[in-house]
């Protein structure tokens, strides 16, 4: 009873200090209840949508979460399944609507007795902590942080490439990987015939800074194999370059696809079946390169 008069007395307090946090907080309105808050697009050129905070202090409330309204409909800041939310200090996420709706520029939320911490993002994070495989290192960031590479088969007739995350923001990309890297590494044929290299944050500082990381300035990762001013790009060249030369080579680069349980399954499921039948059957082609952009509907 005292903690709770104590909680009560407290101001609400909105806050990024989380693994992938983003997010300005423009004002707190007790009285009314509501929040203006819009994603923080430090070191990005124009719009973006990625923001991630966290809430304390909200027990019993009823809040409204309102951002700026973008100059192009195709960047509203909630999306068609609105926010996703955790209770459980980011261990879980789900979606607030999972029925669906229109694209918004605000969200509602009613903050049970005991919801002392309660996490929202425009999609489920996923950081370095979440990757469940082994890895090695690939390199070091340039802010010094280990880029993460997950390693399986044996085989030299196919040499694969995965990776996720050129674009930090696109946080559900990561889970498609995961799920990727999970069927193929449980399938014999692969463990045989392949050797497949995983690398699920290709902008690692960006990831676990909570930046958007798309048209990052002076150009994001995704446009840096020319001049290679990443560690990461430049160390994914040099290790496609070493590639086993009777091996054939395939490259699958993974973007930011509409996040939700079934549509995951569904993009796995579909990728997985059909890198293998494609594997099995393009034994004589050297060089076969497929580039996976999932979009965010």
């Amino acid at each position: 009873m005292i903690l709770a008069l104590l909680l009560a007395a407290l101001p609400i307090a909105v806050d990024t200090d989380i693994p992938g946090g983003n997010g300005i907080v423009q004002s707190v309105d007790e009285r009314k209840g509501v929040v203006h808050i819009a994603p923080d697009c430090r070191e990005t050129g124009g719009e973006w949508f990625w923001w991630s905070f966290r809430v304390r202090n909200a027990e019993r409330r009823n809040l409204k979460f309102v951002f700026p309204r973008p100059s192009h409909p195709g960047k509203m800041c909630v999306g068609s399944l609105g926010p996703s939310v955790s209770v459980d200090g980011g261990r879980s996420w789900k979606w607030l609507n999972e029925e669906g709706r229109e694209d918004a520029d605000s969200f509602c939320y009613s903050f049970s007795r005991g919801m002392n911490d309660v996490r929202f993002a425009f999609a489920p994070p996923y950081t370095r902590k979440d990757w469940p495989f082994e890895t090695e290192r690939l390199t070091h960031s340039r802010e010094g942080r280990d880029v993460p590479v997950t390693r399986f088969g044996n085989g030299l007739r196919w040499r694969i490439f995965l990776t996720a995350r050129h674009h930090a923001c696109e946080s559900t990309a990561s889970y498609v990987l995961e799920g990727l890297v999970a069927a193929l590494r449980e399938d014999p044929w692969v463990n045989e015939n392949a050797r497949v290299d995983a690398i699920p944050f290709m902008d690692v500082d960006g990831v676990e800074r909570g930046e958007q990381g798309k048209g990052r300035l002076p150009h994001d990762h995704n446009r840096d194999y020319v001049q290679f001013i990443y560690p990461e790009t430049r160390a994914l060249k040099e290790l496609v370059s070493a590639a086993d030369a009777r091996s054939n080579l395939v490259l699958i680069d993974l973007h930011d696809p509409l996040a939700g349980t079934a549509v995951f399954c569904r993009i796995i499921q579909y990728i997985a079946e059909h890198l293998l039948q494609t594997l099995r059957i393009c034994g004589k082609q050297r060089q076969f390169l497929v580039r996976a952009v999932i979009i965010k509907c």
